[in-house]
């Protein structure tokens, strides 16, 4: 496939903005009522079908009278929607199988990596992003070259796998590439090889088409908070490092619009006003002005990486709400009308009955998980608790995720210490969420985006760091973890092209290997893995029954959470 980027800004407008799924979005967005800060509106248009690339017919739209929130949407849609997607995952166990497979794709294929440490958290995340993309194959793929040692050698080893997709070996190679596509990064990953979450920037850098920026970034504390002048040192080293590249960003409109800082540092700082979110200073000048949207991925190799292809490779097709305020308190932060627009765009609402919104109906909605790659919360309290209409819940109480989420909790305090899983938002990071928008602070009611228009944002294209803000609002306290670039859409194209699978094993091979030699740990990881807790809870079962010394500890840790899930107390 020869791609075109002028063509895809002709045809690809009229399919993604003139499609029903849009244009209900926006139908919805004209009634809406008016709100502070409201977000700017998507160009009005009639359904249309879309028109391919072959076709000669050329609109004539003019894009710069599309608002800038949504334009960047669009930017990232219309290379998300062109790549297709092999229906297979890969599963890597080092550094050097992550960078080599990301670096064989290309403009007509790409397909999820991710990264199996060896522990229960990484078992389950991969279970979770099976369970919504629903690959045809699962193979684990190793590397037979050693990840090198210094830090040059390991850059030059990451920047070939970020350019390669797109036609080049080194950055110069991949700008030639990129102005022949007539193709603009929207936005930069800045990385540093001492810090694990380079996963992450690597794949949006290699998926989206963005540049990267490196750091010298000591790993620190996420919950701690920032001195104003790092923070300032941060931020002024982050400009410089885009000034450096070829392209436009000192405004929004222009060609880079995003910054998505992947590394672990304080996620806070102090400023005269009071602690503000480090997410919301990064991409604003020393005055204030904004020129581009943050967000911030933290974690391990794996969890990071599982985070990056959540963001690249999941659509939603299901929703989970919980509205926790009373009947009467703040109208417009009620989640009815934002659960009415999610089903008009097709997707299965999960959430609990409505008007159903104390303590107890929360334990009873999630207490075998939630299916929802989409959760709206709203709620009050403090880090480690959010109170409810009656009662009050503590961060143990959040879900256990059954797919790859994107989590939207408007409650004070959330996300003060998104790396600490006894913390609400470090629950939900841990239970799955790939992405989290929410409060580092107590930022006033009126600092959130009410649902509604939070979700009408979403369903009109506008990438999630920017869809949870208020447009031209002060430096202030949400915080965005995850790729801010993350659009909500359709699934990309799929094909059935046959991936260079060299040595690669199949997961499904690796579990019958375990049944037969009797290692039935490895043998439940695997089904669990592949997305099949049925068949794993029934290992459990004919080992107790058969065999009950053969249920060692490493058998146990894997049927705890199949047992939650599949409803079976008795074995739990």
């Amino acid at each position: 496939m020869k791609m075109n980027v002028r063509r895809w800004r002709a045809w690809a407008l009229v399919g993604v903005m003139g499609s029903g799924w849009c244009a209900a979005a926006v139908k919805e967005q004209e009634q809406a009522p008016a709100s502070p800060a409201a977000p700017p509106e998507s160009p009005e248009n009639q359904p249309a079908q879309p028109i391919t690339p072959e076709q000669p017919q050329q609109p004539t739209i003019d894009i710069s009278q599309i608002p800038v929130q949504v334009r960047l949407g669009l930017r990232v849609e219309l290379v998300r929607r062109q790549v297709p997607v092999s229906p297979t995952l890969i599963i890597v166990d080092s550094p050097a199988a992550y960078v080599e497979q990301i670096g064989k794709w290309s403009l007509q294929l790409r397909w999820p990596v991710l990264i199996d440490d060896g522990s229960a958290l990484a078992a389950e995340n991969i279970a979770r992003f099976v369970r919504a993309f629903e690959p045809k194959a699962v193979y684990r793929a190793a590397s037979k070259e050693e990840w090198p040692k210094d830090a040059p050698a390991v850059r030059e080893r990451i920047e070939h796998a970020a350019c390669a997709p797109w036609g080049g070996n080194n950055r110069e190679e991949r700008h030639t590439a990129w102005k022949k596509l007539e193709f603009a990064p929207p936005g930069v990953v800045v990385i540093s090889e001492e810090d694990p979450a380079w996963t992450a920037g690597l794949a949006l850098a290699a998926g989206h088409g963005q540049e990267i920026v490196w750091l010298k970034i000591g790993r620190d504390c996420v919950s701690c908070v920032m001195a104003p002048e790092a923070a300032n040192d941060l931020c002024s080293r982050i400009e410089r490092g885009v000034s450096e590249t070829p392209y436009s960003w000192r405004a929004l409109g222009d060609e880079i619009e995003t910054v998505t800082l992947c590394a672990s540092v304080a996620g806070r700082i102090n400023t005269s006003a009071g602690e503000m979110a480090l997410t919301d200073r990064i991409g604003r000048s020393e005055s204030g002005e904004r020129w581009a949207w943050c967000g911030m991925i933290i974690g391990d190799e794996a969890s990071a990486a599982y985070r990056a292809m959540g963001s690249l490779f999941i659509q939603p097709k299901s929703a989970w709400l919980f509205d926790g305020y009373k009947p009467d308190f703040a109208p417009p932060f009620r989640l009815a009308p934002a659960a009415e627009l999610l089903a008009k765009a097709g997707l299965q609402l999960t959430s609990a009955p409505i008007g159903r919104t104390g303590v107890d109906d929360w334990r009873s909605a999630v207490r075998r998980g939630v299916r929802g790659g989409i959760v709206e919360v709203n709620s009050a309290g403090m880090p480690e608790s959010f109170n409810l209409n009656p009662g009050t819940a503590d961060y143990a109480d959040v879900p256990m995720m059954l797919e790859p989420s994107v989590v939207h909790f408007i409650h004070s305090f959330s996300a003060q210490r998104p790396d600490d899983p006894s913390t609400i938002a470090g629950r939900f990071l841990t239970n799955g969420a790939f992405a989290y928008v929410g409060s580092m602070n107590e930022p006033y009611l009126g600092a959130f985006q009410p649902p509604e228009r939070f979700t009408m944002r979403l369903l009109g294209q506008c990438p999630i760091g920017i869809a949870g803000r208020l447009d031209g609002f002060k430096l202030w306290k949400i915080t965005v973890i995850g790729d801010p670039l993350w659009t909500l859409g359709p699934p990309a194209p799929r094909v059935e092209a046959a991936l260079d699978r060299g040595e690669m094993r199949s997961v499904e091979d690796e579990m019958r290997d375990g049944l037969r030699e009797k290692k039935y740990g490895a043998a439940a990881r695997a089904l669990v893995m592949l997305g099949r807790d049925g068949d794993a809870l029934r290992i459990g079962k004919a080992v107790l029954k058969d065999e009950p010394k053969a249920l060692t500890p490493e058998l146990a840790r894997i049927l705890v959470p199949v047992t939650f899930r599949e409803g079976d107390a008795a074995l739990l």
